[in-house]
């Protein structure tokens, strides 16, 4: 059976909803595989405590990211849409598997943005309907010291369509204060968690997002000069189960993932960002990106579970 999204926008979301679990359902099944816990390994259970370094601490490592590459990967923003795929650094699934779940944009920015319009890529064409603020169009800017919102948004995109099943709206501001020499992260995160009730309907019902500020007893700060070593750099909770983390991860040789990971009633999912430093680069320069992904636990949905997994591969 062979669908497309002209096709599902057609129908009615009933006759959608079930052509699409049908034809999933013989073809993939749920898309299990690579879990939380294995995406995150040993490193999401040990807390990273930034140790002295120096200029010439190598900017990622084996065992640690330096201070200033850090405060990067939490200054430039990782932006955009990301789409439903095989694996972390699988192609993407097919057209059957991805109509099931809308796109979703996964975010990581500062607030205030540090981010300004570019003046050599000329204005903003009228037609351009993405986010211009994501997009090349605008340029990364070394923040200046001071206090700031790392904001992570992870949230549906629907294009106008419906799907056969919905994904749950989560953001969180986590307070940064940067310094001449360093930079920290705050004890209190405010969160904002929303069942998505398009799941089948064009429209869906008005529903309040659920505001919770987790917190901490364990602050985290560390020099422009530290070496960072891979591990759990905050986790904030709400004093019972619910619990968020970001966390530093090791990726592939000279790489390095800053990533978040929610674990509530309605959101368990692990959003990353993977980068590499560029050979001198220094702070006030971008460093490259390779990609973000998102790993979506879905035993918080109705009637489901296993794994899905969305990246920002092109194909």
């Amino acid at each position: 059976m062979k669908t497309n999204r002209k096709t599902i926008h057609r129908m009615s979301p009933t006759a959608a909803a079930l052509m699409l679990l049908m034809t999933a359902a013989a073809t993939h099944g749920p898309a299990f595989g690579q879990t939380i816990e294995q995406a995150t390994g040993a490193e999401a259970s040990v807390s990273s405590v930034p140790r002295a370094g120096n200029a010439n601490t190598p900017p990622i490592s084996n065992d640690s990211v330096r201070g200033d590459v850090l405060l990067t990967m939490l200054d430039q923003w990782t932006c955009g849409p990301v789409h439903q795929s095989t694996g972390v650094d699988g192609k993407r699934a097919d057209e059957a598997l991805r109509s099931l779940y809308p796109d979703i944009n996964a975010d990581n920015t500062l607030a205030p943005t540090n981010y300004v319009e570019d003046p050599e890529k000329g204005p903003i064409p009228p037609s351009f309907t993405f986010r211009p603020t994501c997009s090349a169009y605008f340029k990364y800017t070394q923040p200046k010291e001071g206090s700031y919102k790392v904001v992570e948004t992870v949230a549906p995109f629907y294009y106008g369509y419906v799907f056969a099943r919905g994904f749950n709206h989560w953001s969180a501001s986590t307070p940064l204060t940067i310094t001449r020499d360093g930079f920290s992260l705050g004890t209190e995160v405010q969160t904002v968690r929303q069942v998505d009730t398009r799941s089948g309907s064009a429209a869906g019902t008005d529903q309040k997002g659920i505001e919770t500020f987790m917190k901490t007893t364990k602050p985290f700060s560390a020099k422009l000069t530290s070496a960072v070593p891979y591990g759990v750099l905050m986790q904030w909770t709400d004093g019972g189960r619910q619990n968020y983390q970001m966390m530093l991860l090791k990726g592939s040789e000279g790489q390095a993932k800053l990533c978040w990971n929610t674990n509530t009633d309605i959101v368990r999912r692990l959003h990353c960002g993977t980068w590499s430093a560029p050979a001198g680069w220094k702070r006030g320069q971008t460093l490259k990106s390779d990609g973000h992904y998102v790993i979506e636990d879905r035993a918080p949905y109705a009637g489901e579970g296993g794994m899905i997994y969305f990246n920002d591969r092109s194909e």
